[in-house]
């Protein structure tokens, strides 16, 4: 297939995807992509890529791999609250859900390896909601992905310069969902159970420009088509509120510039897109020092409906191994583990 019909497959590919871009959401996997305000879609440069440039495989090395967790600590009560529901007997669900404070935490966790232009992971994540009010509830919902990865350059011209590379991920996806409400529509209060499991599958697609030595651009579509089929045990009349029969697509085009001496820094810029008009806004800058021993990184993002999350964090660099650690104006953390060779 020659260059021109490639580029043009590419391009058709990309349109279709950005016109039925259907969903939104705040990425937070990989804690070096993370303490850089998630800005890291035209970066990509490490095992990572996985999740947030599949083209990033092409240039991450020859054995590269990263484990990394995270979560919101602001709510630390939460986790004993809720156990205390799950566990008493329906009077102590009913007390125990009425005093349950209205919260929301989040848990991330991801692992990832890459071979060349080839990798394999785990992404999982695990929200928790709590409410009261009108409506006393308690859920949990789990998605994890498995996802096989693929990445290749396929233009190459002298020195690299509009070099294009082009990657996609192939998803097997699995979910759960599991909720305890109070049933106030009877004289006498009583506590319904519902849960659910889903496994589906996902596809992403990603390209990656080297416009100059110095600078890349970047395109990423998350979840350019998926589909969950939910199997309910006791399933609730608004069942069809509570899960979503498809993954959030996100479509986010970013570029960063690798500045030389004396700035010697990495700045990057993206901007996530769904089919309401909504924008997120990520920025973020990397900075080694030490002579490349640390590196200090610090970001943000701002959603148009959301408030600002500012973020920062810093690496330790030793041959072949690195460990970094990254947290956020909301309370979250997140430590991770990357090795490369």
């Amino acid at each position: 297939m020659s260059s021109k019909i490639k580029v043009i497959v590419l391009v058709t590919l990309l349109v279709v995807c950005l016109a039925s871009s259907s969903a939104f959401a705040t990425a937070r996997y990989g804690t070096r992509a993370y303490s850089m305000g998630g800005a890291f879609t035209a970066v990509a440069d490490d095992a990572s890529a996985i999740y947030w440039n599949p083209a990033g495989l092409a240039e991450s090395g020859l054995i590269g791999a990263e484990v990394s967790m995270g979560m919101e600590l602001g709510e630390r009560d939460f986790f004993s609250d809720a156990r205390d529901i799950f566990d008493g007997s329906e009077e102590e669900q009913i007390n125990a859900l009425k005093d349950l404070d209205e919260a929301e935490i989040r848990l991330d966790g991801m692992g990832v390896a890459s071979f060349k232009n080839f990798g394999i992971g785990i992404l999982g994540n695990n929200h928790f909601e709590g409410k009261n009010g009108n409506d006393y509830n308690l859920s949990n919902t789990l998605n994890v992905e498995g996802v096989a990865s693929w990445g290749t350059t396929f233009m190459q011209p002298p020195l690299n310069l509009g070099s294009m590379a082009f990657g996609v991920n192939l998803k097997g996806l699995r979910g759960r969902y599991d909720r305890i409400e109070l049933d106030e529509s009877d004289a006498e209060e009583s506590i319904k159970e519902y849960d659910a499991t889903a496994k589906g599958y996902g596809l992403d697609v990603g390209a990656l420009f080297e416009v100059t030595g110095m600078f890349n651009a970047g395109l990423s579509i998350k979840n350019a088509t998926s589909n969950l089929s939910w199997d309910w045990e006791n399933q609730p009349a608004n069942s069809g509120d509570l899960v979503e029969d498809s993954l959030e697509r996100t479509v986010t085009v970013g570029g960063a510039a690798d500045l030389p001496f004396p700035v010697g820094a990495i700045v990057a810029a993206d901007i996530e897109f769904d089919e309401d008009g909504n924008r997120t806004y990520r920025y973020g800058a990397e900075k080694s020092l030490f002579f490349g021993l640390v590196d200090l990184r610090a970001g943000m993002y701002d959603p148009d409906d959301e408030d600002r999350v500012y973020t920062g964090g810093l690496g330790v660099n030793v041959p072949f191994v690195n460990v970094n650690f990254a947290m956020d104006s909301e309370s979250y953390y997140t430590l991770s583990a990357r090795g490369s060779f």
